[in-house]
Formats: structure tokens, sequence, C-alpha cells
């Protein structure tokens, strides 16, 4: 616990999505702020919140807004705040360049600035690791930059026009494909538990892409949250940080875990095979084969969910989130959850179950 004098006040910059609700939470468990505010363009309302949740949020101060107006911004930063964490981004795929650029180019920039004006003394700003190029070896920081969506072009061109803001005292923070509970459905991960299910309601085999040793690595949203509010004051300006925890993650070792959970198998249909196909093709036979039945699931069960198995075409791409996460280390940063098992796949579905999400039984269908 941080001594009382010593506390700052914390602005959270997408304060109702998944990172930002996670780590305002953290705060306030942990007594690391004087003050908490968080910033969103939705009301909390919208958000199918735990009751610890509803509880926490009535402990802070809530403003809305959207960012990516300046003079928006302005109003949402009043006061004076010592530490500054962005982690407000358009983090859906299949969304226009247009939309990426204004939601998260013009957003951050519109952010960093303003928190200059403020005085803020640190600004932590939330990227992705998706903007290394692809490589089955593990990126470090110093790796070559080649995003391949247009989301993570946008992340990489914010990262860029950062650096030349003058006087900003700012840390990045590039992230592995982050899960645990409270995941939005923009996580990749969720979509892929929501396949899993609908192969155990159908009582088949899962079939996917590419092969099993397609790296999909991972960091659980506790070890995120620990990691920004270290660098908050360890580091220097201008350093860039990955994290990923030590499980270096494969597609085969998430199936293993899905069919562990929800009992089922699974294949790969192997590189050939999906080349020759076409993944617009397989993603459009994947969609088709697994909305209807989900539906049924659902309704099924009574389950009124924002929950989808469509996997973006962007998400069924050969593309490997191969990240090296311990350059923190040596801040004296510590993995707490080093891997993605059984028992943090059931802490999840038991949140989403909790968040009416998630059916509470999957019968057979046949």
């Amino acid at each position: 616990m941080a001594e009382a004098d010593s506390k700052p006040s914390v602005l959270i910059l997408g304060g109702c999505g998944f990172v930002g609700r996670s780590i305002a939470l953290y705060l306030l468990e942990e007594q690391l702020a004087t003050k908490v505010c968080i910033v969103d363009k939705l009301s909390p309302v919208l958000f199918r919140l735990t009751e610890k949740e509803q509880a926490a949020i009535t402990k802070m101060e809530f403003r809305s807004g959207n960012l990516a107006n300046l003079e928006v911004a302005e109003k949402c930063f009043a006061g004076n705040w010592d530490i500054v964490i962005n982690a407000a981004a358009e983090t859906r795929y299949a969304q226009s360049q247009p939309v990426y650029k204004e939601r998260i180019t013009t957003l951050g920039l519109n952010c960093a600035r303003v928190a200059v004006n403020h005085g803020c003394k640190r600004f932590i700003q939330f990227s992705s690791a998706r903007v290394y190029k692809s490589s089955r070896a593990p990126n470090k920081e110093t790796a070559d930059i080649h995003p391949t969506t247009l989301m993570h072009t946008e992340y990489a061109q914010l990262e860029q026009e950062i650096a030349k803001i003058e006087g900003l005292n700012y840390v990045i923070i590039r992230t592995a494909d982050i899960y645990g509970p409270g995941m939005s459905s923009s996580c990749p991960m969720l979509p892929r538990i929501v396949v899993a299910a609908i192969y155990k309601y159908l009582g088949e085999s899962m079939k996917l892409l590419w092969s099993k040793g397609l790296e999909m690595n991972l960091v659980h949203i506790t070890d995120v949250c620990r990691a920004a509010w270290l660098l908050t004051t360890s580091g220097n300006s201008g350093d860039v940080y990955n994290l990923a925890d030590k499980g270096c993650t494969t597609q085969g070792a998430l199936c293993e875990v899905l069919s562990q959970y929800f009992g089922i198998k699974y294949n790969f249909i192997g590189s050939l095979v999906t080349h020759a196909v076409g993944v617009e093709d397989a993603k459009d036979y994947s969609n088709e084969k697994h909305v209807g039945p989900w539906t049924d699931l659902c309704n099924l069960q009574g389950v009124n969910t924002s929950l989808t198995p469509y996997l973006d075409e962007e998400l069924l791409t050969d593309y490997e989130v191969s990240v090296d996460g311990s350059k923190i280390e040596a801040l004296g940063f510590q993995y707490t959850i080093p891997e993605f098992n059984l028992d943090q796949l059931k802490q999840i579905i038991e949140d989403l179950i909790a968040r009416q999400q998630f059916p509470k039984h999957i019968p057979s269908k046949s």
C-alpha cells in the first residue's frame, strides 16, 4: 500500500473498457491513488459490470466525452493529474482506416498534448505487440515494426507521433493478446472460446486453420495492471516495454486448454489446405457454420449475450504474435500468472456467466 502523502492522482482514459476498468479497480483495491477519474465516451451503465465493479465506480469520478475531439479532451482533463493512462482506442477489427485514425492516432495525440499542458508527470500509452513483423522468434522491443492490419498501422503511427511531443514524459506498453476476467468481445481469445462451446453443443471436432505451432502469445490482465502501475514511476521517458507471459502460447496450446474444458476434439487443416481454400472463404464458411448454433444455444439457455463466434479475417491469418516480455523484469517486475491454463479459462467463463454473457450449461444438440 502506498503512503498517503505519496499517492498520485490518476486519470484513466478509456476507463470503462477491459484494460482501463481493470486498472481502475486495481488502483482502488490496492489504495494506490489519492483520486481516480475514468473517462469514456460510453456510460458505465452500458457495460455489463459485476457488483464489485459497480461498487468501485461509485468511488471514482466519471467523465463522459469523445477524446478524439480536442476541445472535449481539454474539458475531460480539467484539474491536476500526476498520472494519465491512455487505454482508449478502437479495438474492434474490420473497421475502416478513417475510424482507426480518429479513434487511435488522433485520440492518442490529443490526450498526450493535453497531458503536457496539464503538467502530467507520466503518460502511459497502451499499444500492441501486433505492430511487429510476424515472426516465430519472440520479438523484442527493438524488432522491426511491420503491422499488417489497419488498426495496428495506426498504433505504430501513434507511437511515432507521440515521440515528437515536446515536454511529454511517456512510456509505451506493447502487449501480447490480453486475456482474463472482464474480457471484451474484441479480445482475440474470446470468439475462440465461443467457437469451442459451439463444437461442444454440436458434438463435433473443432477444425482450425494453419497449424498447432502458430504463435498466439498472451498476457493476463492482472499482470497488465501491475506493469502499468510500475511504469508510472519506473523506466525512462520514451521507453517501450513489451508485456507477454512465459507461456509462449501457441494455437495448439490454446486449443488443448479449450479441449480439456469443453471435452471436445480438435485438429488443424494445415498451411497448404488453408492457402488453397483462402482465408476469406474460410472466414465465410466458419462464421456461417457457427453463428446459427450459437444463437440457438443462447436462446435455449435464455442468455441474451453480446458475445459472438464471428472471427474477422484479420484474426484468421497466419500472423504470429510472438513476444519477448522480459525487458520489464529488469525493473523488478515479475509475472504472477506465467501461462494460460485450465484454471485461467475457468475463471474467464465463470466471469462471463456472472455477467449473463455465457450459457451456464452446454447440452449436446444430438
